[in-house]
């Protein structure tokens, strides 16, 4: 900020201040500034294509050598000649510099980008070529370098317009910024021009040294080569292709409207229009406007069947070519469901650009692996379907097996190696389903089971028959939310200087009708799917508060945490929600804790800040859960509202047979008190690990030692045999 603030101040001063000495240094001391900053920022933010941004800058490099040259130089025709040389410098290097970044960044869209670049750029021609050009020719100018410079110019400023166009339609991320300076730089180049031929007065001088239209713009560019988002503006897009919007209907129509509407604007103010030249024009810009039109029909038809990322069939496409498919029931088929693993960590660590790349390259690895016969389609988010024609079980399953060893191999991604697994699901025809709905389904259940048991799973093997087709567990779940098979057992979390029960963690269970007592692995991915995340998280906070009332009204004063998922963490009434449920039961937020994983709180960290915060200042405490096993920085802990870190089983189980897991849990309750935190020990399994937290200052523990979760009537059994006199932890054997 304060590097933009004095490069403005120095670009204003430029302009305001009154021609002399002073204000050609300044104005060529902030020109050079500039300059400095593309070469800087080039250096420290290592755009994919540094070229780019060198040949900018020799462009304004030459620009401020030719000013210089013509205002130092005198009035002389060849200082004169000099000064225009270098000045026109500043065309060819920066052209070449946007050619340079539109090479690199061009996608699978080039066609429809470059049309619609062309015909933008082929009415700004003739806007040119009648405020400036015909001026020029039937002025005092007509003959000699001067027009050539006037002319050259105009062509200069006219491709660079239509460089900044190109690159918005193929830099990925910064499009939209890229378009917005097109459309300053052309209001730059033209409204002296329009003014002029509006207002009938002479045309400008052909070349003004310190010309002020130009600084700002200096300023800005090295503005933005400074900023580390300049990386974007060279960044491949990863768009399959560019579809219709009203921006470019917009410019359809414009473009259309430009030719009449300046020749109507000739006549009116009686002058006489190159009808040659303006008739060639609009015969080039027509042909360019029906190439579009036809192009849009073909995207509008590829839009409805294809994955705009990927450029694969979509789920339309791929239901309306398995119902012609399947409609020869004397063929074995198999419909082949890959669902990728741990991608949301991908887009949590490096972000959806990232994401999106690894995505492309899937589809491109998966296309190589498969027959010409067999459709391979993206189902949506990081899903992928696979039909495959005359398949059985045994040639299904090699298949399956073969995609995912193809995936095993690393993916590069900016620089960087990505790994990924891939869970698929397989489902026969006519085995497992009479059409695709079926087969979807059968696949769908399989997947859930080869993120369970192995990377690969078949339809109706013994697996699934003992846990049942898990695409009916969301419609059971809502019955077991009407009919109170929820149930929650809570697991002690006890002081490990005191010995004492601080609080107690309240873990939901479903009991089953049929299958028994049911453990969150086996439905939570369900009812997450279903959309029922929010009314589970309502029922199981509503049974803790109503229990820890209870207790409070015998007196225990049992703090009950909760764990809350990510997708209700951006609920912004959740505040206010759990304030008139603890209202309701008369309780103080000090006996509701909640407890919120690393993943959650960097889905959305600015409004997780707002709801944790508002949470806090009523008095509700946080916990982070699972603390080691998520995101790799630790910048949260500093900027959000949290109380406590609960340290994974991962660190605390290893302690008793390794010195350096021992000397790691002592650093990270180290670093959590250094910052005011408690640390609370997970999955304390033995006394040796209870002696040695304690030992190394570990605040609080919970575990199989202590005690199994447990419902609350045999809870409040252990609680009254620990306040006998049991200072020391015994352990629960109890399932």
């Amino acid at each position: 900020m304060p590097v933009a603030a004095v490069a403005c101040l120095a670009a204003a001063l430029s302009i305001a201040l009154p021609a002399g000495p002073v204000q050609v240094l300044v104005h060529l001391a902030t020109a050079l500034g500039a300059i400095v900053a593309v070469v800087v920022g080039t250096r420290r933010n290592r755009p994919p294509r540094p070229a780019t941004w060198y040949l900018i800058g020799s462009g304004m490099a030459s620009w401020v050598a030719g000013n210089a040259v013509l205002a130092f130089a005198g009035p002389g025709a060849t200082a004169r000649a000099v000064g225009t040389l270098l000045c026109a410098g500043l065309y060819p290097l920066v052209l070449l510099g946007l050619l340079n970044a539109v090479l690199g960044t061009r996608g699978r869209s080039s066609r429809s980008g470059l049309l619609d670049t062309t015909i933008r750029t082929t009415a700004v021609a003739v806007v040119m070529w009648v405020l400036v050009a015909e001026p020029a020719i039937a002025g005092g100018t007509g003959t000699g370098p001067d027009l050539a410079w006037t002319l050259g110019r105009a062509l200069g400023n006219l491709l660079i317009f239509g460089g900044l166009l190109r690159l918005g339609t193929t830099a990925g991320g910064k499009g939209t910024a890229l378009h917005a300076i097109a459309s300053v730089y052309l209001v730059a180049i033209i409204w002296p021009a329009a003014a002029a031929a509006v207002t009938g007065d002479p045309p400008l001088p052909t070349l003004v040294a310190l010309d002020p239209r130009w600084l700002p713009g200096f300023v800005i560019v090295g503005l933005v080569a400074l900023h580390p988002s300049m990386r974007l503006l060279t960044t491949p897009q990863l768009r399959a292709g560019r579809f219709i919007s009203r921006p470019d209907v917009a410019s359809l129509v414009l473009a259309m409207l430009t030719v009449p509407a300046l020749v109507a604007w000739e006549l009116a103010a009686a002058r006489r229009p190159d009808v040659i030249v303006v008739a060639t024009l609009a015969t080039v810009l027509t042909g360019l406007v029906a190439a579009r039109m036809a192009t849009m029909a073909r995207q509008i038809n590829r839009q409805a069947t294809r994955d705009d990322l990927t450029g694969l069939p979509n789920r339309r496409a791929m239901l309306s070519a398995a119902e012609t498919r399947l409609a020869d029931t004397d063929t074995r088929q198999a419909l082949l469901l890959l669902d990728l693993d741990r991608f949301k960590e991908v887009n949590d660590a490096l972000g959806h650009q990232a994401g999106d790349a690894l995505l492309v390259q899937v589809a491109r690895r998966l296309e190589s692996r498969l027959r010409s016969g067999d459709l391979l389609a993206r189902l949506g988010g990081d899903e992928f379907g696979v039909l495959l024609r005359h398949a059985d079980r045994a040639e299904a399953e090699a298949v399956a097996h073969d995609l995912v060893v193809q995936l095993l191999e690393p993916f590069r991604v900016d620089e960087l190696k990505i790994h990924t697994d891939v869970s698929v699901g397989v489902a026969l025809y006519p085995d497992h389903g009479e059409d695709f709905s079926d087969l979807l389904r059968r696949a769908d259940a399989a997947v859930y089971l080869a993120k369970q048991d192995g990377p690969v799973y078949v339809h109706g093997d013994p697996r699934q028959d003992e846990r049942g087709d898990h695409s009916s567990v969301a419609e059971e779940f809502r019955a077991a939310l009407d009919t109170g098979q929820l149930v929650l057992h809570y697991q002690p979390k006890v002081n490990l200087t005191t010995g004492i029960t601080v609080g107690v963690e309240a873990l939901v269970r479903w009991q089953h009708p049929t299958r028994g007592l049911l453990y969150p692995d086996a439905f939570l991915r369900q009812v997450e799917e279903a959309g029922l995340m929010r009314a589970l998280t309502e029922e199981v906070l509503s049974t803790a508060l109503d229990q820890a009332a209870t207790w409070s009204v015998a007196g225990r004063r049992i703090a009950v945490a909760v764990n809350l998922p990510a997708s209700i963490l951006v609920d912004v009434d959740l505040p206010a929600q759990i304030s008139v449920m603890l209202a309701e039961r008369r309780l103080p937020a000090s006996a509701l804790e909640l407890e919120i994983t690393e993943e959650s709180l960097m889905s959305d960290r600015a409004r997780a800040r707002t709801i944790l915060s508002a949470l806090r200042d009523y008095g509700v405490r946080i916990a982070v859960d699972d603390f080691g096993t998520g995101y790799s920085s630790l910048a949260y802990l500093r900027d959000l509202p949290i109380d406590e870190l609960k340290l994974d089983r991962s660190f605390v189980m290893p302690m008793s047979d390794d010195p350096r897991a021992v000397a790691l849990v002592s650093s990270v309750i180290s670093l959590a008190h250094s910052i005011g935190l408690l640390l609370v020990a997970e999955g304390v399994e033995n006394g040796h690990a209870y002696r040695t937290l304690t030992r190394v200052g570990c605040d609080q523990a919970q575990g199989y030692y202590l005690a199994r979760p447990l419902p609350a009537d045999r809870l409040e059994v252990w609680l009254a045999e620990r306040e006998q006199g049991a200072e020391v932890p015994h352990q629960v054997t109890t399932s």
